[in-house]
């Protein structure tokens, strides 16, 4: 149950794999990944999709008991590192498919299409852009996604303008929003991250990543905050 990784080696582990993830079968499921744990360092991310790709929530062994799950013998804890960058502890947490118990209820608001589109108009137009009402399309979906866009753009424009007209990080940004809201991604593909991955160091590729989680971040707990905090029309 219980795992002998040290620091060192996590983030030797972590060195090792980041150019596995640019491989166009391993990079949506990654993307998946930084959708479910957003809120984790892409450090900690990496460290998931590399011991356990199929992950979708994972929690330490005393919070499953808390939910009334327990942890099923034989499964080998995923390691992950502190927040705390002088800790030297690693931090154990369990996939909930290495669980058993009383059904988990996600608290993530299951926010429909209708106010999505509400919400991101709401969001579009305290900038001074109204990209849905000129999306020339009556497919809410397609609205939805145009929107995004537009705020992805402007985000990276005032915060990373080096990315703004960067297709990879403005696309898997765009696949990690509309992955994480339940919206079709079956659109999106990656064909051409393996070569794109090449004409970069890993410290680009790192940096790269951290973007793409950071403005994920931001724009899932701004759409979850107007969801629930009904500031939207």
């Amino acid at each position: 149950m219980k795992t002998s990784f040290t620091k060192q080696q996590l983030l030797h582990m972590i060195q090792e794999n980041l150019s596995n993830i640019f491989y166009p079968e391993n990079y949506l499921t990654f993307l998946n990944q930084l959708s479910f744990f957003h809120e984790e360092s892409i450090e900690n991310i990496i460290l998931i999709f590399t011991q356990c790709p199929t992950a979708t929530v994972v929690f330490p062994y005393k919070a499953w008991q808390a939910y009334h799950r327990t942890v099923r013998r034989g499964y080998t804890a995923i390691a992950l590192l502190r927040d705390s960058i002088n800790n030297n502890q690693v931090r154990l947490v369990f996939d909930i498919e290495h669980t058993v118990g009383k059904e988990f209820i996600s608290t993530h608001p299951a926010i429909h299409i209708k106010q999505m589109s509400g919400i991101l108009s709401s969001m579009l137009s305290k900038i001074k852009i109204d990209s849905i009402l000129q999306t020339v399309t009556d497919d809410t979906t397609l609205q939805i996604k145009h929107a995004l866009q537009h705020y992805i753009y402007h985000l990276l424009h005032t915060s990373f303008p080096k990315y703004c007209t960067s297709e990879i990080e403005m696309k898997s940004i765009l696949y990690c929003v509309c992955f994480h809201y339940g919206i079709d991604v079956s659109e999106y593909s990656f064909s051409s991250i393996a070569l794109w991955a090449k004409q970069k160091t890993n410290h680009d590729l790192r940096e790269a990543l951290n973007v793409i989680r950071h403005i994920t971040t931001f724009l899932i707990d701004t759409i979850d905050y107007m969801y629930v905090s009904h500031e939207y029309s």
